[in-house]
């Protein structure tokens, strides 16, 4: 789960402590509310707003350990199938911590054309970090294409070529 949709569900690790529930739980961390940014942009054409999805840093391990739940955060990339074995192993409820870009997209696959018209209304308007998110929108197509080629419809490939112009800026 994302970390703005665990801020809301805080309470949850408490019960999982409580009745020591085997679940495991993937944070991913990028402090955040990607859904709705990406979201936005998809389905509406809107470009973010500085700082509107953004919010403080919390550390999601130190709440988990308070509440009773092991926990560790994966920031070290030669680490992480070590540690999220040893999460997966663990027979009680554990929580693991991600950091992740937040300009990785969240979005469908195959991403449809009319979305594509709306990412692009987005992009052509001012927002913070546009080149950033230009990029891993496109890197995400890019990889989109190479597995799955008829997923690339003529809408989402001027989009493509919209996104490399602003990469390129």
């Amino acid at each position: 789960m994302g970390d703005g949709a665990l801020m809301q569900v805080l309470a949850d690790l408490a019960t999982l402590a409580q009745y020591k529930l085997p679940a495991k739980i993937i944070v991913l961390k990028n402090g955040r509310l990607t859904l709705e940014r990406w979201q936005q942009m998809m389905f509406l054409g809107n470009p973010e707003a500085k700082n509107e999805n953004e919010f403080n840093e919390v550390d999601f391990c130190r709440i988990a350990q308070a509440l009773g739940v092991d926990a560790v955060r994966i920031s070290d990339h030669a680490q992480c199938r070590s540690q999220l074995k040893a999460a997966l192993d663990h027979p009680g409820p554990f929580l693991v911590e991600c950091d992740v870009s937040p300009d990785e997209p969240a979005l469908e696959t195959p991403l449809a054309g009319s979305h594509a018209v709306m990412f692009g209304k987005a992009f052509a308007q001012d927002m913070p970090d546009k080149e950033a998110a230009a990029k891993g929108l496109l890197d995400a197509l890019r990889e989109e294409q190479e597995f799955l080629p008829e997923a690339i419809d003529a809408q989402t490939k001027v989009l493509m070529k919209e996104l490399a112009v602003i990469c390129k800026k």
